[in-house]
């Protein structure tokens, strides 16, 4: 399962079936190579989540100053990097308000809300 969720991009459910494995899985080669699945997947989780948190922070700046066009084109940078943070989708969601663009702003709101 783990190999399944990494293939499609869903790397924090393939660290959880990897550690799930490892966990339950005799010492050997393939619990090897899960540990190293795991330790590749935190490293390219740890970039993402730098530059997506930096995007979310100048996305919300962005909206404070009342920069709406300007912060929906940095959230949308900061959804591609972490598409699973729901404060990403929270932030989105209010600027489509602002905007006027309520569907879209219902659809992040929900998106959020599926994280919690």
């Amino acid at each position: 399962m783990g190999l399944i969720y990494e293939g499609t991009g869903k790397d924090r459910d393939a660290m959880r079936h990897y550690h799930r494995f490892m966990d339950l899985g005799r010492p050997g080669t393939q619990r090897n190579d899960a540990a190293r699945r795991v330790k590749a997947i935190e490293k390219r989780l740890n970039s993402e989540n730098t530059r997506s948190t930096k995007l979310l922070e100048r996305g919300k700046s962005l909206f404070m100053e009342g920069k709406y066009r300007e912060a929906q084109e940095v959230l949308l940078q900061a959804v591609v990097e972490d598409a699973s943070n729901p404060e990403i989708h929270f932030y989105l969601g209010e600027v489509y308000m602002e905007l006027e663009e309520y569907n879209k702003a219902e659809s992040e709101y929900n998106k959020a809300k599926g994280y919690y």
